[in-house]
């Protein structure tokens, strides 16, 4: 497919004149305008507003064009570095953001190692983060092309296109001869005199902290752990329990211990969902895009993920 036309429809409207544009594009203005006029004959559309010694305006169809045209031009200009970079024998890279308690779930164990087996020619490194607020900046700075995270069901945080594909929901985690263990559902006001631990900064305890807030009820948070595997190691003794939000319970003592109960809680205020993201304005590589629509599908609602981040 030939995108010099596309793109010099693109230099145009950019620019507001086709002289601008055949300068930046080193072509001749001749040139220039018979590639827009043949864009034009091929969809079916005038792009340009053309009025006599004014700039060039697209017209509606026209800017319809600009943005998808920008986003494909910069599209094949990523797939076209992968493929030189593929040409030379180095391996198209995706960094893959996720929270911490995921790391240690099957669910994203399995995710990775799927893909390693489908796509062997793209490495993949994660970068680790304990709350929201971390995978947002990741993503903002480029440090982590895509991300799989918790976030507030139908929320459009700023920035950032959101693929959800599951709801998340709160658990209750305790070691198995906590007083609660033989019970299915707990509220607030069953737990509220428990000693709770979490991971610091993480999104659960925030989450939780808010939804004792909106209760009236004063949460007791005596650890705020930074690794998972203390969290994990209080839990199981009894010093503490926690909260996680997963989709099914059954992940959540692969990410704890086996040992422990998991009982669904209600708590007010939002409710969150698991979704792949990345940020709007850093269209995903082809290899980046591969690895998002490859959690996708699996991690649908049949899977059983459980994160608290």
């Amino acid at each position: 497919m030939d995108l010099t036309p596309l793109r010099c429809f693109v230099a145009v409207a950019s620019r507001g004149s086709v002289h601008a544009a055949a300068r930046d594009l080193h072509l001749s203005q001749a040139s220039v305008s018979r590639h827009v006029q043949r864009l034009e004959r091929e969809l079916g559309a005038e792009l340009f507003v053309r009025r006599d010694g004014r700039a060039l305006e697209p017209t509606d169809a026209g800017r319809r064009v600009l943005v998808l045209g920008r986003d494909l031009l910069a599209d094949a200009e990523r797939g076209w570095n992968e493929l030189r970079s593929v040409a030379r024998g180095e391996a198209p890279h995706v960094t893959i953001g996720v929270g911490t308690l995921a790391t240690l779930a099957d669910w994203f164990d399995a995710l990775v190692r799927d893909f390693r087996a489908a796509r062997p020619e793209i490495r993949l490194t994660t970068v680790e983060s304990h709350d929201f607020a971390s995978t947002q900046r990741a993503l903002a700075d480029g440090e982590v092309e895509v991300a799989v995270n918790g976030v507030e069901a139908g929320a459009a945080p700023p920035g950032l296109e959101v693929r959800p594909f599951a709801p998340l929901r709160p658990r209750f985690v305790a070691a198995p001869q906590h007083r609660l263990a033989r019970r299915r559902r707990v509220t607030l006001d069953d737990i509220g005199g428990e000693a709770f631990g979490f991971l610091d900064g993480s999104e659960a305890l925030r989450s939780f902290e808010a939804a004792c807030e909106i209760a009236g009820i004063g949460a007791q948070i005596v650890q705020r752990c930074d690794q998972a595997l203390t969290l994990a190691h209080l839990v199981s003794t009894g010093d503490v329990v926690t909260v996680v939000y997963g989709a099914e319970r059954r992940d959540v003592p692969n990410l704890l211990g086996d040992e422990l109960v998991t009982i669904d809680l209600d708590l007010p205020g939002p409710t969150f969902e698991l979704a792949v993201m990345w940020a709007r304005d850093r269209q995903l590589k082809p290899a980046a895009r591969a690895f998002a629509d490859h959690a996708v599908e699996v991690l649908a609602p049949g899977a059983a993920p459980a994160i608290q981040d």
